[in-house]
């Protein structure tokens, strides 16, 4: 929350930094989403770390209209520059989109370090309604619950032998 971003253009209010608020409202229109404006080269999206970091994931909140804007996107990153159009030229792309489906998060994992990242598409719009990078821990949205009967993992019945894998191995 609160990194300094930039965007290739912005549309009416959509500023690169609603990208980076912490609201993950997919409503355009309740102020929460980045919108780049229409354009002939590709649009883009950037934050800026405080320094080259390595990160597990990053996490793409889309809109929730008009998802196909974000389809075919692209992370670039570079350890160097600016969130500018000449680093936007010179990074590399760590990830391209290849979907069918349309989501309303995507989840990347295959970058895993930079100080500027960028998120680009070669649709006329950009709109982003949250980026989230990892770093550290890996990330486990979704811990199973596990049971514990004598220090082995069992099928206790018993509610209070349960425990999260997260908290059983220390990851969150």
């Amino acid at each position: 929350m609160g990194k300094e971003t930039s965007q290739s253009s912005t549309f009416e209010t959509g500023s690169s930094s609603r990208a980076v608020d912490g609201n993950i409202d997919s409503k355009y229109t309740n102020n929460s989403c980045s919108h780049t404006d229409k354009q002939k080269t590709p649009s883009w999206w950037c934050v800026k770390l405080k320094s080259t970091e390595q990160f597990k994931s990053i996490m793409l909140y889309n809109r929730d209209i008009l998802k196909d804007r974000l389809k075919g996107f692209s992370v670039k990153v570079s350890k160097s520059g600016g969130c500018d159009q000449s680093t936007f030229e010179s990074s590399q792309v760590c990830y391209k989109d290849e979907s069918t489906e349309l989501k309303d998060i995507y989840t990347v994992d295959s970058c895993k370090e930079g100080q500027y990242v960028f998120i680009t598409t070669p649709r006329s719009y950009l709109t982003l309604c949250e980026v989230k990078i990892f770093q550290g821990f890996e990330l486990n949205l979704t811990p199973n619950i596990n049971y514990v009967m004598h220090g082995k993992w069992g099928d206790a019945p018993n509610e209070a032998s349960k425990i999260s894998s997260a908290q059983y191995n220390g990851t969150l």
